[in-house]
């Protein structure tokens, strides 16, 4: 059996979970779908605008450091006059900076994308991961941090209640527009959106994001079909805000996963709490589709995760040496 923790997705959980496991002086490994880590998150820049094709806003409990967090208090700035008061924070740089102080630690080969996680099972003590590509991979124990649908189907035969559950949660699919304007174009603050087919609404003018005198909006927008053409998305957010069609920039993006509605329930703590209960040993199940909505919450699970790794591995290592 290999000796490296094998962490199941390499999102913003997978990753802080990966970097708490390192500085515990436990290996580790990511398996990751897609080509590159860090999921949805990825920004770049446009006519002096930074665009998030991911989220563009986190929700934070209070100002200061983040616990144990890699990330400095000033990569952050706070979004006035947002959804009814939240505090929402977004990145100087683009919420793909977030990834680099996470990545930064992992050594050379730990993570391996474009590996497709078909199955998990017992192998003695620990766990055997089964690829679609034929593959089997050991580790002693797992950090499961996919999305739900995901977990549910990988966890089909080694906890099928879980499993079933998991892939029972509710969700949604959004796509974000991102749009850029002279700030004379668009009044501030900026309006609510006008009915439910709106997942949210942020905008900034911050300096480290626009240039001078112009506006950032990003808007989610449900349900709406993976075929509807980018610039007709566009056209008909337009006319349903009462916004012009003198944008500077513009961006559609469409995340292929789909947007989890669980966590908004309030019964969501409890359920996850019993689904966590019936996991085996040695295995943990991280990421925001279980309960982890603010940044805050997504450090402590990832260190929540590698303590309890590194406690199975204590107890393990116990039973060897008698």
């Amino acid at each position: 059996m290999s000796d490296r923790t094998i962490v199941i997705g390499a999102g913003l959980s997978g990753l802080a979970a990966a970097r708490e496991l390192l500085r515990r002086d436990i290996p580790c490994a990511l398996i990751e779908l897609r080509a590159r880590a860090g999921g949805s998150l990825c920004s770049e820049r446009s006519a002096g605008f930074v665009l998030d094709s991911g989220p563009m806003a986190f929700e934070r409990e209070r100002s200061g450091s983040l616990p144990d967090g890699p990330w400095p208090e000033e990569a952050f700035f706070e979004l006035e006059d947002q959804e009814g008061g939240r505090r929402l924070h977004a990145l100087r740089e683009g919420s793909e900076a977030l990834l680099q102080p996470l990545m930064d630690p992992l050594p050379t080969g730990a993570l391996l994308t474009r590996m497709a996680v078909s199955s998990l099972g017992r192998f003695g003590p620990g766990f055997a991961i089964c690829l679609e590509n034929g593959m089997v991979l050991t580790a002693p124990a797992l950090v499961l941090a996919a999305p739900a649908r995901a977990a549910g189907r990988m966890l089909y035969s080694l906890c099928p209640q879980v499993g079933a559950s998991l892939r029972d949660f509710d969700h949604d699919s959004i796509t974000r527009v991102t749009l850029g304007y002279r700030r004379e174009d668009i009044p501030l603050p900026v309006p609510a959106p006008p009915d439910t087919g709106f997942a949210f609404c942020h905008w900034t003018d911050h300096p480290a994001r626009v240039p001078r005198d112009h506006v950032l909006l990003q808007l989610g927008l449900r349900m709406l079909p993976a075929d509807v053409p980018a610039a007709l998305v566009i056209d008909e957010l337009q006319a349903n805000m009462g916004w012009p069609p003198t944008h500077i920039v513009a961006r559609v993006a469409r995340w292929p996963g789909p947007d989890c509605l669980e966590p908004h329930e309030p019964q969501h703590p409890g359920r996850m709490r019993a689904l966590r209960q019936q996991l085996p040993a040695g295995l943990t199940l991280i990421g925001s589709d279980y309960g982890a909505p603010q940044l805050e919450d997504r450090v402590r699970q990832a260190r929540d995760a590698a303590t309890a790794i590194a406690d199975w591995l204590v107890r393990q290592s116990g039973k060897r040496d008698r």
